[in-house]
């Protein structure tokens, strides 16, 4: 199919009354993933809720390949001060999409992932 298996939405939100930076990295963290190497793609739409600091790029259909692996998603800030919470929402797509292949090798496979949120100061 060519809309998204699964859709993820999170917020990172921020909140710091200090001068000090306030950066986060996230990841995707591929726990177990037996699907083919083109078999499943990600799309991350970012937005900047509260128009406060930058959102970590959106990315466009990208292949997640296979086994486990960390894949980086991209770096966000806010604004410091942030004078009270402030959020950054995404929402992650995975896909399973039609090819123009006998797709049947990826039937009954199993992929396992989460999101990680990290501090991250831009170096």
């Amino acid at each position: 199919d060519n809309n998204p298996a699964a859709i993820k939405t999170f917020t990172v939100t921020g909140n710091n009354n200090t001068v000090i930076e306030m950066g986060y990295k996230i990841s995707l963290v591929v726990e177990y993933n037996d699907f083919s190497e083109e078999a499943i793609k990600y799309k991350l739409i970012s937005t900047n809720t509260d128009n406060n600091g930058t959102v970590a790029p959106n990315i466009d259909m990208t292949n997640i390949g296979t086994g486990a692996k960390t894949i980086e998603l991209g770096t966000g800030t806010f604004d410091v001060p942030t004078e009270g919470d402030k959020a950054h929402t995404y929402r992650l797509e995975i896909y399973f999409p039609n090819q123009e292949y006998n797709q049947n090798i990826d039937q009954e496979k199993n992929l396992n992932a989460f999101i990680k949120t990290e501090s991250y100061l831009d170096p």
